[in-house]
């Protein structure tokens, strides 16, 4: 059975651990050659994954087969609306988000470990745990909306419209077409009876060191 770990920025235990480093490198190791393809002399740094306010892992076996990222971003001030992340997205999709809620919950580097792509744990493709998860996520949070930023090369748009993502616009991004989405948290699809299942298992063992923003 696999298992789900969410890292949290600010715990200084999750730092330290060696799942941690582990999933750091499986990230590096995925992104990596990515960015290179686009610029044969790109850097990437460790801050991009330090940063995030929270790393929800898959594991199996040991491995760290896939990972997203969470951020808290609140739209309604200018520091979130500045913020790196919506440098593609148009003026007036933020200012809608503003609108939607002050706290905007933002998911981003769907990664499927390189050894792992095209596999499947429990019968579920992993992409398909790993967009449904994130999800799960959304659900428990105490934020009503979550918004994606979704390469289209690689078919994580239509991934995501599997789960219930809304297309606000499509733009150019690092040169390629991509689907800004939405979710929105009362209106998410129900899963499949098996899915649903086997998420609850797995987040009912959940391991996190820290408790994440969840609704009273």
């Amino acid at each position: 059975m696999f298992q789900i770990r969410i890292f949290n920025r600010n715990d200084w235990f999750d730092r330290r651990s060696k799942d941690y480093e582990i999933a750091y490198k499986a990230w590096l190791d995925t992104w990596r050659p990515e960015y290179q393809a686009l610029d044969a002399s790109a850097a990437i740094y460790s801050d991009g994954f330090t940063r995030q306010d929270q790393v929800l892992t898959i594991w199996w076996q040991g491995h760290c087969v896939a990972l997203t990222f969470f951020n808290v971003v609140n739209l309604s001030m200018q520091t979130g609306q500045m913020d790196s992340y919506f440098a593609p997205w148009p003026k007036e999709i933020v200012e809608r988000l503003a609108s939607l809620s002050e706290e905007t919950l933002v998911c981003s580097a769907l990664t499927v470990s390189r050894p792992f792509q095209g596999q499947s744990l429990q019968s579920f493709p992993i992409k398909d745990l790993l967009a449904s998860a994130s999800l799960q996520h959304l659900r428990m949070s105490a934020y009503p909306i979550m918004v994606g930023n979704m390469r289209n090369n690689r078919n994580a748009n239509h991934l995501v419209y599997k789960f219930g993502a809304q297309l606000l616009q499509t733009v150019v991004c690092n040169g390629e077409p991509s689907d800004l989405v939405l979710f929105e948290r009362d209106r998410l699809p129900a899963f499949p009876k098996s899915l649903q299942l086997t998420l609850d298992n797995a987040f009912s063992n959940s391991e996190q060191t820290t408790k994440p923003a969840i609704a009273a």
